[in-house]
């Protein structure tokens, strides 16, 4: 870095580069979590898709179970009422002949007539017929397999004469069948000749009817685009696929895909599991000649031993997984987008503030540079309202109260300087009076030498005599001034010894007076019996000069009193015995 680059220039590029380091870092972790979960989200998706083909798919072979149950729940329901139905229409029949003939045909012809009504009928497609008996158990009615008929007893025509109807069940052997079957007849009583007329039916054959119907329901079952239902027995034999019904075709119990799997056989396997399971092979898929993994859900009914089954192929999940995969694909990079240029925006906007800021910075380190270069040469002080920042206010008012100072001491130097000049010009006061004081006092020792001669020639009480001794006081006088003076102008090593300090402090003040101006009034506040002191008289009478002079200075412009005080200082308190 540069040795001679400025401060706002350094913040601008440390900011900067803080900002383009952030948003780079801040960028690549939000895109990469971005992209985290897009890859969460596919495998998400994935695991979803599949468990929701996997529950519609059971879904579909559960209704398709629950409806062969129920279909087979109602044919012993649906004989009945048929078979009834059927008996009731007969007897209509005959009490409508007898009705219509009682009273002009006999009893024979009449029953002959009913007989030739009844014989003809077929239903159930040409499995159902009547047939009848007298009170005896006498078959009146002989159909083309008359040893399937009901074989009368004296008992059973006994109950029909006291209910007038009934059903009964019985197992026989069908012609064409082999072993039992379970047949239910309903009869009912025709009582103008006490016949007996009914009709029947095997339960299995009803049962393979209600077969035909579940088979032609379910091949029309279709969900998603194109999946549909499959079905074939425990042993292989196909019953219908991809809405074709297939039942006697050929058996499918040792056929295999691609990979060598017997389909039937692991079909069988699953439905022992009484809730179905899954099972995985492959198969030719119908607009597609090539065979495609499949995942089936197969679930029994042991009652009729059929199983029934669905799927899906594995390729069709994965097309739409990549349909889906392509719209989170382009949802992720529209984020992305938006989140790039959120940051760009972010990025521009911090730049702007960055430059408003470092134009506002660089504009207070103007200002403060000028005032420091004017502050060399002037007193004029840093307006910090006109600053940006708090930092700034606080260097500003550090900078006044500098200023401040700076005149505090300069004046202080300038008052220091003018009591330097005015000890200097004491000291050489001081030096002028101490030879001027010499000087006076050798003129003063002839004067009392002769003063004293000439009073001695006098006789006591004569006037001259006390003129000569007036001549001598003054003297003395001028002699104690001339002392002081050269007091006051000596120098050497300090020479301590007691001294009352009330006689140097008239002094010192017999001498201020003569110096001051007349609008500084001296003031002397002495206590009575000061005693002494051990002190160097002429360092305290410099000291005591110091002071005064100060004061003076203090009190030149408009005067004012001047007070020196001596008191006796209060004894020190002794400390406690131990102590």
């Amino acid at each position: 870095m540069e040795k001679n680059i400025s401060i706002t220039k350094a913040f601008l590029i440390v900011i900067a580069s803080a900002f383009i380091i952030s948003f780079c870092i801040i960028g690549y972790f939000w895109i990469s979590d971005e992209y985290g979960r897009f890859q969460n989200e596919v495998i998400l998706l994935r695991n979803e898709f599949s468990e929701s083909q996997k529950t519609l798919i059971r879904n579909e072979v559960e209704k398709a179970v629950d409806f062969i149950r129920y279909s087979k729940s109602t044919a012993e329901e649906r004989l009945k009422t048929e078979i009834k139905n059927r008996t009731c229409q007969a007897v209509a029949i005959a009490s409508n002949i007898y009705n219509e003939n009682k009273s002009i045909n006999t009893d024979a012809e009449i029953r002959k007539m009913i007989k030739d009504a009844l014989r003809p009928i077929r239903f159930n497609q040409g499995r159902g017929y009547y047939f009848a008996a007298d009170s005896r158990g006498t078959e009146l009615l002989f159909s083309e397999n008359p040893k399937s008929d009901v074989r009368w007893d004296d008992i059973e025509i006994a109950k029909i004469k006291m209910v007038g109807e009934g059903f009964f069940q019985y197992t026989r052997t069908k012609p064409g069948g082999k072993g039992d079957f379970s047949k239910i007849v309903y009869i009912r009583y025709f009582e103008p000749y006490q016949w007996v007329i009914g009709t029947g039916e095997y339960l299995d054959d009803v049962e393979k009817d209600i077969q035909n119907e579940v088979l032609e329901r379910l091949i029309r079952v279709r969900f998603n685009e194109d999946g549909y239902l499959f079905a074939s027995t425990y042993t292989g034999d196909p019953l219908f696929t991809n809405g074709k019904i297939t039942r006697g075709t050929q058996n499918i119990w040792e056929m295999t895909d691609a990979d060598g799997i017997k389909i039937a056989q692991l079909q069988r396997k699953a439905v022992e599991n009484p809730r179905g399971d899954f099972v995985q092979y492959s198969w030719i898929k119908l607009n597609n000649t090539k065979p495609s993994p499949k995942i089936s859900f197969v679930k029994g009914f042991p009652d009729w031993e059929w199983m029934v089954g669905a799927g899906m192929y594995a390729d069709e999940i994965e097309e739409v997984i990549s349909r889906k995969k392509t719209d989170i694909e382009n949802r992720v990079s529209l984020h992305i987008l938006k989140i790039i240029m959120l940051l760009g925006i972010l990025l521009i906007t911090l730049s702007v503030v960055v430059k408003l800021i470092h134009a506002k910075m660089r504009k207070n380190f103007v200002r403060f540079m000028r005032f420091f270069e004017r502050a060399a040469l002037t007193s004029e002080k840093i307006n910090p309202e006109e600053l940006s920042f708090s930092e700034f206010r606080t260097m500003a008012h550090s900078a006044n109260a500098m200023i401040e100072n700076r005149l505090v001491i300069e004046k202080s130097l300038h008052e220091n300087e003018i009591q330097l000049r005015q000890a200097q010009k004491m000291q050489a006061i001081g030096t002028l009076a101490g030879g001027i004081a010499h000087d006076f006092n050798n003129i003063l020792v002839p004067i009392m030498g002769y003063a004293q001669m000439v009073m001695e020639e006098f006789p006591q009480g004569s006037l001259a005599r006390k003129n000569t001794e007036q001549i001598l006081v003054a003297a003395e006088r001028a002699r104690a001034l001339v002392r002081q003076i050269m007091t006051f102008s000596r120098k050497g090593d300090p020479e301590r010894k007691p001294l009352k300090l009330d006689m140097l402090i008239r002094e010192v003040s017999k001498l201020l007076r003569a110096t001051f101006p007349a609008t500084i009034d001296i003031r002397l506040n002495i206590q009575k019996d000061c005693g002494s002191a051990l002190v160097d008289p002429i360092q305290f009478h410099q000291v005591l000069m110091n002071l005064c002079t100060n004061s003076y200075h203090a009190m030149r412009e408009k005067g004012g009193v001047l007070t020196i005080g001596l008191d006796r200082p209060n004894p020190p308190t002794p400390f406690p015995a131990g102590k």
